[in-house]
């Protein structure tokens, strides 16, 4: 009986055991649901840094180890050099050597900081630069390949050329495109131009070797992710585009004389070679721009004369005018003259008739005055030569003077310059024009040997010479010309 009630209560108590362990799981997950929905957000954020920093705190430690180990290499490399330097006793030593051993101990010392604040975010960006140098040192091996056999196809083109194209200046096949006057022309147009040789493409080849040598030694030595400099990059694109530019030039030469080569096969050889006809064809080239451009230099200077002409006639007309007027003038005062000696004029009237006079030739210099600066300005001007007295106009000679003067119109005179003859003008054009005259020459013609058959040149002689006959007092009174 005792036994039946100790087994009910051991049930029993199993039981309220069990109802205690399922109210216990019950209430946990009552804690469980209410935490997650109040705090499961800020829990799982938790998480993910606790996750981060011990991820950091790996590789910060991996890091110390690692520096750990290099500073025990490097004390034991100290400990070798000061052994060796014990032991030596400063004989025998390769001071050589063991500099290189100590500055690699310090090469090793300085990468000491870097190592130990390295973190994931550092190997990150690391990994991400050694892509990018990888990828732009890919880069540049293709631009070099590209370069390279840019310039193999100039060097076969130009060494094409030679063999094959500049030959055909002496043998029979150029001979074919002599006889045809067109394809000629076609070929000298062609070939003109500035077009590179063998020699050309062998110097461009060597400067790409140059520029490319640390590329081609990298890529050799298998470094994967070599930074490239920028000078070589624009050196090798730099070469790469002049390259392809004269590529296409030359392309198109090989194809124009080919064309040419096409239509003249069926020709007979002409008499001449193709180099003796493309110098025809220039030579006949240049005496044509030679004939035009005299042509246009004439039309202008016949334009230049014409005008000239033009204002010489007017000029001439106005001092035909003027001198009528003046001559009109003259006789007025002539005869005003005549009639007061006839009446007996006292003399002071005679002398206020010069002034009158005189007056009147003042003004009519005046009204002269940009005519005779103009065209005697070869007489007026200061200069240090003069004309040597007592020759005659073939050996006139030009005198050296201690200053600088106008010409003297008493050596003109002398000469017979101011002598309004064939003789006298001649000699005024010698001494106005000659080159030693160190004067300017303003409007007066410079001397030449056939100069006065000219009618425009012998114009201008004689109205200087009137001018001088006319106003050679007044203008040494005025200081304008030396006496």
């Amino acid at each position: 009986m005792s036994n039946a009630n100790s087994v009910d209560q051991q049930i029993r108590s199993h039981h309220q055991d069990r109802r205690s362990a399922l109210i216990a799981i019950g209430m946990t997950a009552v804690i469980l649901i209410v935490v997650y929905f109040f705090g499961g957000k800020e829990l799982l954020e938790s998480a993910k840094t606790a996750e981060k920093v011990r991820q950091d705190q790996e590789f910060a430690q991996k890091g110390i180890q690692k520096n750990s180990n290099l500073v025990e290499a490097v004390q034991q490399e100290l400990e070798s050099i000061r052994r060796a330097l014990v032991e030596s006793d400063g004989k025998q030593l390769n001071f050589e050597e063991f500099r290189q051993r100590v500055e690699q101990v310090e090469q090793t010392l300085s990468t000491l900081p870097r190592l130990a604040v390295e973190t994931r975010e550092d190997i990150d960006a690391a990994s991400s630069r050694n892509a990018l140098q990888k990828a732009q040192f890919i880069a540049a091996q293709s631009l070099a390949d590209k370069c390279e056999q840019a310039l193999l196809q100039m060097k076969e083109s130009t060494v094409t050329w030679e063999t094959r194209y500049e030959p055909l200046l002496s043998n029979d096949l150029g001979r074919q495109i002599a006889a045809d006057e067109e394809a000629v022309q076609n070929f000298a147009t062609a070939v003109s131009g500035d077009f590179p040789v063998v020699k050309d493409s062998i110097d461009r080849m060597a400067e790409f070797e140059a520029a490319v040598r640390p590329i081609r030694d990298a890529a050799n030595h298998g470094v994967d992710n070599y930074a490239v400099k920028a000078s070589h990059l624009a050196c090798i694109e730099s070469l790469l585009s002049r390259t392809n530019d004269m590529n296409q030039r030359l392309e198109r030469r090989r194809r124009a004389v080919d064309a040419i080569l096409a239509i003249t096969s069926q020709n007979d050889s002409g008499q001449h070679t193709l180099k003796q006809a493309i110098e025809h064809f220039e030579s006949q080239t240049v005496n044509a721009m030679i004939v035009e451009a005299t042509r246009v230099r004439k039309q202008k200077l016949k334009n230049a004369v014409d005008e000239q002409s033009e204002t010489i006639r007017k000029a001439a007309e106005e001092r035909i005018a003027a001198d009528a007027q003046l001559k009109v003038q003259l006789e007025e005062v002539a005869a005003n003259e005549a009639f007061r000696k006839s009446q007996g004029v006292a003399k002071d009237e005679a002398l206020a008739l010069a002034k009158d006079r005189r007056k009147q030739l003042e003004k009519e210099f005046q009204l002269e005055l940009r005519e005779i600066q103009g065209l005697l300005g070869a007489f007026l001007s200061e200069g240090r030569f003069q004309p040597a007295p007592g020759g005659a106009f073939e050996s006139l000679r030009m005198e050296h003077m201690a200053r600088d003067a106008s010409v003297s119109l008493g050596r003109l005179s002398s000469l017979g310059a101011l002598n309004q003859t064939e003789d006298g003008y001649e000699m005024l054009y010698r001494v106005g024009g000659h080159s030693q005259n160190d004067r300017p020459k303003s409007g007066f013609p410079n001397f030449t040997t056939n100069g006065m058959s000219n009618s425009t040149v012998v114009a201008k002689v004689k109205r200087a010479s009137e001018l001088l006959n006319k106003y050679g007092d007044l203008l040494i009174e005025k200081g304008l010309i030396a006496p």
